[in-house]
């Protein structure tokens, strides 16, 4: 029978290098630290009396490949309605085909949601670099985040 030691030294063999999977988890957590400051910098723009609560979070995530991390998440909240905002994963799946657009490769997914209704904000990593881009599901086009795009889905999920 085997030990649990030796177990231990087979699953460790099985994992990518732990070095690649932390430079992986630093690199997920700085995109969602630029797009939770990102956002932020738009609530601060446009809410000047702070009528909406915004809490900054932190949450543990675990992903086969990745192990468990922590990462940046917000819940933002107008009276009884909240709308959290929370990474979903950094390991995605690769390239998100569209029905009505370009296929796009993801390095990761954000969830804008508030129970019931949900963004998706993906990660589009290509040669040109990395953008958010955000959608409710792959019927419509994902379209690139700007802060018009932000704020109708933050109302419709606060309304």
């Amino acid at each position: 029978m085997q030990t649990f030691k030796d177990w231990l030294a087979e699953e460790a063999s099985k994992m990518p290098d732990i070095g690649e999977r932390q430079r992986r988890i630093a690199e997920w957590q700085q995109d969602v630290t630029s797009l939770r400051d990102q956002i932020l910098a738009w609530l601060t723009e446009d809410d000047p009396t702070r009528i909406l609560y915004v809490e900054r979070r932190t949450i543990d995530k675990g992903e086969e490949g990745l192990g468990w991390y922590e990462v940046p998440a917000l819940r933002i909240s107008l009276g009884a309605q909240t709308v959290d905002i929370t990474p979903a994963a950094r390991n995605v799946g690769g390239r998100v085909v569209q029905r009505k657009a370009p296929e796009f490769h993801a390095a990761g997914r954000v969830d804008m949601m508030n129970g019931g209704v949900k963004y998706y904000l993906y990660l589009d990593s290509s040669e040109a670099g990395k953008k958010w881009l955000i959608g409710r599901n792959s019927l419509e086009p994902f379209q690139e985040l700007n802060k018009d795009r932000f704020e109708t889905a933050l109302r419709d999920l606060l309304s």
